[in-house]
């Protein structure tokens, strides 16, 4: 009887599956932090409308990391990504808030593509 009311939707509760990851987003979810990046508002909302994160929207670096390294994403308290990182922390610290005009590399202005971020 409970389980003819719960197919006819009397009682019980519906839990419906969450947009699944690729096993690369899924291993980036899932792998251990080496730092964290604060980004603004301008650039909080061009990450979760799929944009990549460019210099400019960098508040603070914290932590040690190398190019590649996992990392998460703050904006304000919370931390609504995590990403696999273009650049090493030490690189990054010179670039923070920085227009790609003012930047003088030889790679990408991305800091994180987004093919590399995961929003939480």
């Amino acid at each position: 009887d409970a389980i003819k009311k719960a197919l006819n939707h009397e009682i019980g509760t519906l839990f419906r599956p969450h947009k699944t990851l690729n096993q690369k987003k899924q291993w980036i979810k899932e792998a251990k932090s080496f730092g964290t990046i604060f980004v603004d508002d301008g650039a909080y909302s061009a990450m979760k409308n799929g944009k990549n994160l460019l210099p400019a929207g960098i508040l603070k670096v914290e932590g040690s990391f190398d190019c590649e390294a996992i990392v998460d994403i703050k904006n304000k308290e919370e931390i609504f990504a995590k990403a696999i990182i273009d650049y090493s922390s030490d690189a990054l610290l010179k670039m923070v808030g920085k227009r790609t005009s003012e930047i003088k590399n030889n790679g990408s202005s991305n800091v994180i593509k987004r093919e590399n971020l995961v929003l939480l």
